[in-house]
C-alpha cells in the first residue's frame, strides 16, 4: 500500500492543485532525477515556490496538513534546498497561528545545503538553527535517503525530530525494495505524503500531451519500481 494521507479533507483539492499547476512534466528522453535513476517523469515544485502567491498558498495546505496529522511542532524545517522556502513560510503561517506566540516563541530555522568551512558547529549547518520539536519538510521522495540523512544529521546536533512529510511523494521502490516510508520507519521516524504519485498521474497524464510511448515508460516503471500498478 501506498502511504495516503488518511481522510485530509482538502485532499482532493490540494491534488487538483497539483495537476492543474503543470509542476508534472513527461518527457520522451528520460531525465535524471537523482544519482543514476532516470525516468520520463518528474515533479518540479521549485516551480511555485519561486511565485510568491502560490508559495503563500501552498504554505496553507500545509499548515493545515500538519493540523490533520495531529503534529504540533515548535519548528518547520526544509530539506536544504529544495524545500527551505516551504519550511520558511510555513513556518511563520504555523507561529502566527498559534495561541502562544510571541517574542522568542517560535523560532524560524533553514538548513545550509553545504556546511560553512568555519564558525560554531550549529552555523555551518544552519542559518538559524532549529529548536524544540521540529517537523521536517522535503519537496519530492524519491527512495527518501535525502530525508533521512537530513534527520539523522538533525538528530545528531540534537535536534527533536517528531515527524516527515513530503509535498509528493513518488511511490516508488529502492533497489531494496523499500518505500520510503519503509525508510524513514527503519529509524523510527513518522512520515507522511501530501500528495502521492498513484492518485496523480493518472490525471496528470489524462491532461497532458505525452506519447503512448512515454505512457508505456511511466507504466512500467511502475510495474519494476512501484509500490503499486497504476492504470495509465
Amino acid at each position: 500500500m501506498y502511504n495516503g494521507s488518511n481522510g485530509w479533507k482538502k485532499q482532493e483539492e490540494f491534488n487538483e492543485l497539483v495537476v492543474a499547476s503543470g509542476i508534472i512534466g513527461f518527457f520522451d528522453k528520460p531525465v535524471e532525477i537523482k544519482r543514476g535513476m532516470f525516468s520520463n517523469w518528474y515533479v518540479n515544485w521549485r516551480t511555485l515556490s519561486s511565485d510568491a502567491y502560490m508559495l503563500d498558498k501552498v504554505a496553507d495546505y500545509i499548515v493545515d496538513f500538519i493540523k490533520h496529522i495531529g503534529a504540533k511542532p515548535k519548528c518547520i524545517y526544509g530539506v536544504p534546498d529544495g524545500a527551505t522556502k516551504w519550511a520558511v513560510i510555513s513556518q511563520m503561517k504555523w507561529a502566527k497561528s498559534m495561541p502562544d506566540f510571541a517574542k522568542g516563541k517560535y523560532p524560524v530555522p533553514m538548513g545550509r545545503s553545504k556546511p560553512k568551512e568555519h564558525g560554531m558547529p550549529k552555523d555551518r549547518l544552519f542559518v538559524g538553527e532549529p529548536k524544540g520539536p521540529t517537523l521536517v519538510v522535503e519537496d519530492v521522495t524519491v527512495m527518501g535517503e535525502s530525508l533521512m540523512n537530513v534527520v539523522n544529521t538533525l538528530e545528531s546536533m540534537h535536534v527533536n525530530v517528531i515527524g516527515t512529510i513530503a509535498l509528493t511523494d513518488r511511490n516508488e521502490r529502492s533497489v531494496y525494495g523499500k518505500s520510503v516510508k519503509d525508510t524513514l520507519a527503519s529509524i523510527h521516524m513518522d512520515y507522511h505524503a501530501m500528495s502521492n504519485a498513484v492518485d496523480l498521474l493518472p490525471e496528470a497524464l489524462k491532461r497532458s500531451n505525452a506519447s503512448l510511448a512515454v505512457r508505456r515508460a511511466v507504466s512500467n516503471e511502475f510495474k519494476l519500481l512501484g509500490v503499486k500498478n497504476i492504470k495509465l
